[in-house]
């Protein structure tokens, strides 16, 4: 009998000493979690809208950032008198983290109106899809100010100069070449320079296991889809015959040069990048195309973005698919998982190039 209890103490303070379900700003409770509906917060928001200005909220960065560590500040402001921390409210996916997230935060409140919170080396997960909310709760718990902090946002007509691409190295001529051809293709400078930088690292001897090559990893069917355009432009006779890995021990070693294949050339390989970027964008701008974009989300260009960036990653019949058959959900069919992290990552890149 004693051995039992002794054991059934012992699984009760393991399960106690358990941390719960694991977020970006810390481990939640063991238990499950409060969670808050969509509904109250889209109700918060509309009402708190329409009330006016009683608290203002803030963020630095002002977007979700993906593809790196950030330091996430933000201030509160209350415009109908004093301010407690006891008012606010912080949700991660609907799930009230506050607990977790005052835990790990450094809170600094210099007058009696106003209450600034950092939460430094934040790691947000990469493949997007992530809500993050504070709201402000009157004194008897009602919501009074909901603010959201948005995704990473890259539009794919913006004519976003390239300004600061760290944490890469990049020589400028290349970079200045990159924009211009850009902005001459109709491209966001700042969204090629990220895809870029997130196919090949800026490499631009880069192989892939489905032997993309070059700087912007154009694959053999992406070679095929442009030969009309680049009949002209060197091809090596047997490239795409050798084996993966094969393949990138003879790019690597020099053995197969830039004077010999197109996409080794990083002159050729951005060209052929932008080719292949309008060649998706004019799949998607065919009427039967557009028809389906404007029945998920009329006039919004950040589909029309993701859809890009999707396409060229996991090639437009399968994004086309995934549209028809899980419609505003698209990016959650798990033929998209490589696209989607791919879209969220680019995105986030893509903001941080912009000047």
């Amino acid at each position: 009998m004693k051995a039992r209890s002794l054991i059934l103490m012992i699984v009760i303070l393991c399960l106690c000493s358990c941390a719960g379900p694991h977020t970006p700003f810390g481990s939640l409770d063991l238990w499950a979690p409060k969670k808050i509906k969509e509904t109250k917060i889209k109700k918060a928001s509309e009402e708190s809208s329409s009330k006016g200005v009683d608290y203002f909220i803030s963020f630095h960065p002002s977007r979700q950032v993906l593809h790196e560590k950030f330091d996430l500040n933000l201030k509160v402001e209350s415009f109908r008198g004093s301010l407690k921390l006891k008012q606010l409210r912080f949700f991660y996916n609907k799930v009230d983290i506050t607990k977790a997230f005052l835990k790990n935060a450094q809170i600094s409140q210099l007058g009696s109106n106003d209450i600034s919170i950092s939460f430094k080396d934040l790691k947000l997960f990469e493949d997007g899809g992530q809500e993050f909310y504070v709201a402000v709760l009157s004194d008897r718990g009602r919501i009074q100010r909901v603010a959201h902090l948005l995704g990473p946002r890259c539009e794919f007509f913006e004519q976003n100069r390239v300004g600061n691409v760290d944490p890469f190295v990049v020589d400028r001529l290349l970079l200045s070449e990159i924009e211009m051809k850009s902005l001459k293709g109709g491209l966001n400078p700042s969204m090629v320079t990220a895809l870029i930088a997130q196919e090949s690292g800026f490499n631009p001897r880069a192989v892939s296991w489905a032997k993309a090559i070059g700087l912007t990893q154009i694959t053999p069917l992406a070679d095929k889809s442009l030969a009309k355009s680049t009949s002209l432009w060197p091809r090596h006779d047997l490239i795409d015959h050798y084996p993966g890995p094969l393949l990138k021990g003879l790019i690597s070693s020099g053995f197969i040069r830039k004077s010999e294949d197109w996409r080794l050339n990083p002159k050729y390989s951005v060209d052929g990048g932008i080719l292949f970027l309008n060649y998706i964008k004019d799949y998607w701008e065919k009427p039967r195309h557009q028809a389906l974009l404007t029945s998920l989300s009329p006039d919004d260009p950040d589909l029309f973005s993701a859809v890009v960036l999707a396409s060229y990653n996991s090639g437009p019949a399968r994004v086309k698919k995934a549209l028809e058959g899980m419609g505003v959900a698209w990016l959650d069919s798990e033929k998209l998982k490589a696209a989607r992290k791919y879209v969220a990552k680019v995105s986030s890149l893509c903001q941080n190039f912009a000047k």
